[in-house]
């Protein structure tokens, strides 16, 4: 990574955190965490609300919702950010420059951590504008970080700040996020603006309160909402609300779907003048967390006042069991013959469960040997007037076993339920009579207790449902039919290319094979077997962000400086499976802040699969920027796969092709050759990348897809791909018919389940 610039550090040690933070009015917290990644598929951990980090030797688990959102909880509190974790943080409105700091990052202690910092606006990809880096001087202090935008031409409006963690440091090792605070402007415009939930957020909460900021002139708000565009143009306003008002709670919404809202302002002084605003949207969560069990040393759970006895214990301490994320209730029971014993949790006020579509009700549970066999477990919710109880019938032991079970419950059994006013729920065990009458006592672990409207999930769903949405239908031949065509044998098209300008073999060593723009081995770079003969290695042996694992082609300028008719950068590729996903693989000079790179690809990037990313002029746009989600991680990882981006200058066309076969492709704009002073191979704008690079190539023009087809069949025509083994339905090694039969067997068999 490059200097970094426009970023102004202060600390503050004197005074609070909360003092501290009032020295930045003009900032916005954060309204939504819009995505987060934690690629070691641990629990988040971080500070409690006392500051303490760590308990019983191991590290206190936190809720980076809980945490990061709105005012601080705490002015100790903080989540730790391991290296290649990251939280995005969205906002109100658009976070723009203006007088004095523009964004402040409060990190906890003084050990010289390190974060990388993006902003975006959801739809495109996160762009870098710095790095973060605490004060290395020691203490529990907070660092007080201050950003400057002024001056960084960024490529669209952003509302939410991407940070990703680059180094280790710190007693409680990573970045340790205290809060960041934004610039939000609200335009002096009539129309309405800043919403909340940001533009085309997802993973929203159904309960949501919609906000906005008012026009200058507004007398009234007139609120439409509705679940696709047509119906939002001629449905009628479901709310109209005065002036003052900037909020509105529309009721439970439904889970996993996408809405769309508006807000027309009616002019305070001329009525019949309406300003209509703008088309946001947003979509919902597919599930609905009643319970997690994630808030530190606290439950919401109490002994059933009708039962005999329970009694919880604090969630348990990472990393005691949990199902997923940090902490389980742990319950302490005693039963006997036809007695109940149970744990209940009121909800103030009730929840509609009907309103949100949910079809599901899904917890995780886990006994112990030893416990009572006569134990059956068993589930009650309340309307306020009635209860309904179910009772485990999968496995009469269940509570003897000590692996996590899954018990998904159809709402539907639940009888007599008025499942809009769902007020309580209790969970516990009951006994049954001719089992043996000792022991009584036992314990049992509670976990991850949600609404759903999925009848599956990834660990669940069968295996022709390839895209797990509980069905084995049209969609699922869709993806089965495009990876059976991407993989196994294939007869393509092919065209010789011209030669290229410039060919980097990687035979143990970064020379220019047929020219004179020999590169330069940095870092810790090495070679391994390759795709022919020797392969480019990087970011292998990486431990934090300081890798500069890279070839590095100093006098790139003078090799792009003839260039005219186009460029294609073409290369074999094979990423190593790490938790390292935030990774450039080639990359022009930049300055942070100042100067993007003129040309940067990224392959397997954010996340599993994540998204790849052509970039090719300065400054960098969205109109010659391809930034798309991968189909799978076969695209780059565990094998070898050839990749291709091209841009043709005149037409402004730029595609990209994998193994031969154009992936995406968009018009762009013409333009001159990009005026680059070095290009870095194995590094840049995101960090180093983690793999194999071979035969990469560099051309003048614009490859046509019979051309690049050439060199991903090496001259033969003929290109050969292992199978996807998500494709490979019978296991046999190969995905062909046999594979299909199964697909359809199960699509004409078990459409829809449980």
């Amino acid at each position: 990574m490059e200097a970094v610039a426009a970023i102004l550090i202060q600390t503050v040690a004197s005074i609070g955190l909360a003092q501290g933070l009032s020295a930045y009015p003009d900032l916005s917290f954060p309204v939504q965490i819009t995505a987060l990644s934690n690629p070691d598929g641990t629990c988040w951990t971080g500070m409690d609300l006392d500051g303490t980090y760590v308990r019983n030797g191991m590290p206190v688990p936190v809720d980076p919702f809980g945490w990061l959102l709105g005012q601080p909880p705490s002015e100790k509190s903080g989540v730790t950010m391991p290296t290649d974790h990251w939280i995005e943080l969205g906002y109100s409105g658009h976070i723009a420059d203006g007088p004095g700091p523009d964004i402040l990052i409060t990190e906890h202690g003084k050990m010289g951590e390190y974060a990388l910092i993006c902003l975006t606006d959801i739809k495109h990809w996160p762009y870098p504008i710095g790095i973060a880096r605490a004060q290395d001087v020691g203490g529990p202090e907070s660092s007080f970080i201050e950003m400057e935008l002024a001056g960084i031409d960024l490529p669209f409006k952003p509302n939410a700040i991407r940070i990703v963690s680059l180094g280790l440091g710190g007693a409680s090792p990573g970045f340790d996020v205290g809060t960041i605070k934004a610039r939000v402007v609200h335009p002096a415009i009539d129309q309405a603006s800043c919403p909340n939930p940001p533009d085309n957020a997802t993973g929203v909460d159904p309960t949501i309160s919609l906000s906005w900021q008012a026009g200058i002139r507004t007398g009234q708000h007139i609120l439409y909402l509705a679940r696709d565009l047509d119906a939002l143009k001629h449905a009628g306003p479901i709310a109209t609300l005065p002036a003052q008002a900037q909020s509105f709670q529309p009721g439970t919404l439904q889970l996993g779907q996408r809405y769309y809202w508006r807000v027309d302002q009616v002019d305070k002084d001329e009525p019949q003048t309406v300003y209509t605003g703008p088309v946001w949207s947003f979509t919902t969560s597919s599930t609905y967390i009643l319970d997690n069990f994630e808030t530190p040393r606290t439950t919401n759970w109490r002994p059933d006042p009708d039962s005999w006895f329970a009694e919880y214990s604090v969630p348990s301490q990472w990393p005691l069991p949990s199902y997923s994320g940090c902490q389980s209730l742990i319950i302490h029971f005693k039963v006997y013959y036809e007695i109940h014993s149970s744990l209940v949790r009121t909800f103030e006020p009730a929840i509609d469960w009907a309103s949100m579509g949910a079809r599901y009700l899904v917890l995780a549970i886990k006994g112990q040997q030893g416990n009572p066999q006569m134990a059956r477990l068993f589930i009650r919710i309340g309307d306020g007037h009635n209860t309904a109880t179910l009772y485990y019938t999968m496995d009469p032991y269940v509570l003897l076993d000590a692996n996590w079970r899954v018990w998904r419950i159809p709402l539907d059994e639940f009888k007599g339920i008025d499942l809009s006013h769902v007020s309580s729920m209790a969970i516990g065990v009951w006994g049954k009579a001719g089992e043996p009458a000792w022991p009584v006592e036992g314990w049992m672990y509670v976990d991850q207790i949600i609404l759903t409207i999925n009848a599956c999930d990834r660990i669940s769903c069968l295996k022709a449902d390839l895209d797990c949405n509980c069905q084995v239908d049209h969609r699922d031949l869709a993806i089965w039919s495009h990876g059976w065509l991407a993989g196994g044998v294939s007869r393509v098209p092919i065209r010789e290319p011209n030669s290229p300008i410039a060919w980097y073999q990687f035979e143990g060593n970064a020379n220019d094979s047929i020219g004179s723009a020999d590169g330069e081995l940095l870092g810790n770079t090495y070679f391994v077997a390759g795709k022919k003969g020797l392969a480019l290695a990087t970011g292998i042996f990486a431990s934090d962000w300081k890798v500069e694992d890279r070839v590095r082609i100093p006098n790139a300028g003078r090799l792009f400086s003839d260039v005219q008719k186009g460029l294609t950068i073409a290369f074999w590729q094979q990423a190593r499976d790490s938790t390292h996903y935030v990774s450039t693989l080639v990359c022009s000079d930049f300055q942070y802040g100042l100067t993007d790179p003129a040309i940067m690809i990224t392959i397997g990037c954010w996340d599993r699969p994540g998204y790849y990313q052509w970039s090719c002029g300065r400054p960098m746009s969205t109109a010659n920027t391809i930034y798309r989600p991968h189909d799978g991680t076969w695209q780059y990882l565990g094998r070898w796969n050839h990749w291709a981006f091209t841009k043709d200058f005149r037409t402004g066309r730029m595609s990209v092709l994998l193994n031969g076969r154009v992936l995406s492709t968009i018009d762009g704009t013409p333009q001159d050759a990009p005026q680059i002073q070095y290009l870095d191979i194995g590094n840049g704008w995101l960090g180093h990348y983690d793999g194999y690079i071979d035969e990469l190539q560099i051309y003048d023009y614009g490859l046509s897809e019979e051309e690049v087809a050439y060199l991903a069949s090496d001259g033969t025509g003929t290109i050969r791909l292992p199978p996807q083994p998500a494709l490979d339905l019978d296991s046999d090694g190969m995905v062909r018919w046999q594979d299909f039969a199964l697909l359809a067997r199960q699509w004409l068999t078990c459409t829809l389940w449980p």
